[in-house]
């Protein structure tokens, strides 16, 4: 049995102790990563030179010793424990709201933000049960997958829901196939184990995330915005349609090649206010290339390590080459999405990306090709990451020359990926 000091005497009342939350617990990577795996086991770290804190109805537990859960496979676990220091696991995220959920699950928690209480549905009513939520990992062939997630020390019920958000649209689990959402959504949890998760094509606005405790793409999993942004300009036979400019978040599409010139790239947008980074210049031998900014960052790296960049919208797309006729459309721009969440984590295998799409290749002798379409917006807004997989916000290719007589489409520029450790 593990050892448990509760309540803690002579336990400091400060600032930094949130009610039914985690206040201490072993830290190696600069993140909340006190759990080990092995199999089917799960194994919370703690002994006395570092133990694990936390609080439960307001009164504060301390852990001495570890304590070891066997968590279900072929299963989501939301890792709990309660006042008395044993673990359990629910196969559904809690909620945390001021009102409870409809129509619930048996084992569906609710954490009641008018009457501080984690409360449980027995299939009948929903009782009060003295415990907190830690963790998440996925289990399946008998194993745990190697990306698990644990909860941030030091958020409370309360800052949860202020920060991100209700949970009102429910658990989004993406297991096959491809889910399309869009505008603003509000989940309890967000986990992308197969399949595709995207918004619409074309979008011109920001597609906003929330999540109450974990946003995690596993390794079979796949964020694709693609090319779903602000469409490329066309070809023409007299000069190729200019890139359109981006929307919110900036994400100008590819010109298309012409007979005369190529169209310019469209301009990236900061905020939608105005242009950060001008599309590339139409040409009569080749477009230019999208404007380019700030570098974007390809990975989160490991712990706590600060990515505290400034968002701004995403460089124009390449202007098309020019050709003696109508010359190609140039690509389409990559995406946006804005991610709120207390964890995000990456595994091994599994891709978040936003590319701009390629020019169209000129689509015959003296016909220019399109320019590519820029790359897309990513921002993150989260606690702690887990990230050993790949984040891409490139710039689509130009297409290549339709032979004699006309030119390459120009790259379009690189997006953004904003990285806010909250």
């Amino acid at each position: 049995m593990p050892t448990l000091t509760q309540p803690l005497a002579g336990f400091a009342v400060d600032s930094r102790r949130k009610p039914d939350a985690i206040n201490a617990s072993q830290v190696t990577s600069g993140n909340a990563d006190f759990f080990t795996v092995s199999s089917l086991t799960l194994t919370l770290v703690a002994n006395s030179t570092d133990p694990f804190v936390y609080d439960v109805g307001g009164n504060p537990c301390q852990l001495q010793a570890n304590v070891a859960l066997a968590v279900t496979d072929t299963a989501h676990n939301f890792i709990w424990i309660d006042n008395t220091g044993a673990m359990g696991r629910s196969a559904l995220p809690c909620v945390y709201d001021w009102t409870a959920p409809g129509a619930p699950a048996t084992d569906q928690h609710w954490y009641d933000l008018g009457k501080s209480q984690m409360k449980s549905w027995s299939g009948a009513a929903w009782t009060s049960v003295s415990r907190i939520f830690i963790g998440y990992v996925r289990a399946d062939g008998g194993s745990i997958n190697a990306r698990y997630a644990c909860e941030p020390i030091g958020i409370s019920p309360l800052d949860r829901y202020n920060f991100f958000g209700s949970g009102a649209d429910g658990f989004l689990d993406v297991s096959a196939g491809t889910t399309t959402i869009d505008d603003f959504k509000r989940y309890t949890a967000v986990v992308v184990r197969g399949g595709t998760l995207n918004h619409s094509a074309s979008v011109t606005s920001i597609t906003t995330i929330q999540s109450q405790s974990v946003f995690v793409v596993l390794s079979s999993g796949t964020v694709n915005l693609n090319g779903q942004g602000v469409v490329g300009g066309t070809g023409g036979t007299g000069a190729g349609g200019a890139g359109n400019g981006g929307g919110e978040g900036g994400r100008g599409g590819g010109g298309g090649g012409g007979t005369n010139a190529g169209g310019a790239g469209g301009s990236g947008l900061q905020n939608n206010r105005s242009a950060t980074s001008g599309g590339g210049s139409g040409g009569t031998a080749g477009g230019g290339a999208g404007g380019t900014g700030i570098a974007a960052i390809s990975s989160l790296g490991s712990g706590r390590a600060s990515f505290f960049m400034f968002p701004h919208g995403c460089s124009g797309g390449g202007g098309g080459g020019s050709g003696a006729a109508a010359g190609a459309n140039g690509g389409a721009a990559g995406g946006a999405f804005e991610i709120k969440t207390p964890t995000f984590a990456v595994s091994s295998g599994a891709t978040v990306s936003t590319n701009g799409a390629a020019g169209s290749n000129g689509p015959a002798a003296n016909r220019g090709a399109g320019g590519g379409g820029a790359g897309g917006t990513l921002t993150i807004f989260f606690r702690n990451s887990f990230q050993s997989g790949t984040i891409s916000v490139s710039g689509g290719a130009g297409g290549t020359s339709g032979g004699a007589g006309s030119g390459a489409g120009g790259a379009g520029g690189a997006g953004r990926s904003s990285l806010f450790q909250v």
